[in-house]
């Protein structure tokens, strides 16, 4: 019922209290970094992710993983109402509960796939936390396995793709960052929820690299008439930001 501080209160000293419950710290672990987390209190939870993940490795990797797909959902809202100062700090405890699962993962040698996805899952969470450098070296660990896949030497997993392209325009590397927002964005169908976001990236990297303002505009017009929500809230938002920073290049108001 979201009394957090009430929890950690009653499970201080938990280990040293009951030292013949050794079963129950599995449970206790969680709460605590549950709590932990949902107070801030991050350095405490980091210190305690290692042990619940020791406790019950396969037990502790699922309920990690649902932290993480829960944060995400949550940090999207945030983004999405503007709440931009929250949004990083959940982020920041997304990224450590990602870490967790990766190195837990790794560590049990698990299949190529999972290591796959969870890689491309950590290299999210790094670019979500603000570190684009290393999300950009975890995409291109990834990257060398998903062009196996085709043998045409090109990533082709979309989350990969995105992943990519926003880590290089980040880091204002926007001309290569460009080829992959673009060609992500042409091959996308309709109704993928890479397509916007790619078409973002594709805008602001042509407007990085000042391309002529006027067609900027003129194709951001067009997306906005066949689909005026422009892929939600938060894609709409920025395709806007964008627009609006291209009239201004043009000296209109």
């Amino acid at each position: 019922i979201d009394r957090h501080d009430e929890a950690i209160a009653l499970l201080s000293d938990f280990e040293s209290k009951h030292p013949d419950n050794a079963d129950l710290m599995g449970r206790v672990l969680r709460v605590r970094i549950i709590a932990f987390e949902s107070t801030g209190r991050l350095e405490e939870a980091e210190q305690a992710v290692p042990r619940f993940a020791a406790s019950d490795p396969a037990e502790a990797a699922a309920t990690l993983q649902t932290l993480l797909d829960s944060l995400r959902k949550e940090i999207t809202r945030l983004r999405a109402d503007g709440l931009t100062a929250q949004a990083d700090k959940k982020a920041k405890a997304a990224l450590l509960f990602a870490r967790q699962i990766y190195d837990s993962a790794t560590g049990q040698n698990a299949s190529q796939e999972s290591t796959y996805l969870l890689g491309v899952q950590l290299a999210e969470a790094n670019l979500e936390a603000g570190q684009p450098e290393a999300a950009l070296s975890l995409f291109r660990k990834a990257e060398a396995l998903d062009k196996t896949r085709y043998g045409d030497g090109k990533p082709h997993d979309p989350r990969l793709v995105l992943g990519l392209a926003e880590s290089m325009a980040r880091l204002d590397k926007h001309l290569d960052a460009l080829a992959l927002f673009n060609r992500l964005f042409i091959e996308s169908p309709v109704d993928s929820p890479h397509r916007y976001p790619a078409f973002l990236g594709d805008i602001r990297c042509r407007t990085a690299l000042g391309e002529d303002a006027a067609a900027i505009i003129d194709v951001i017009e067009q997306h906005r008439f066949l689909d005026p929500e422009l892929g939600g809230e938060l894609t709409k938002r920025g395709i806007l930001e964008i627009k609006a920073k291209n009239e201004k290049r043009l000296g209109r108001r």
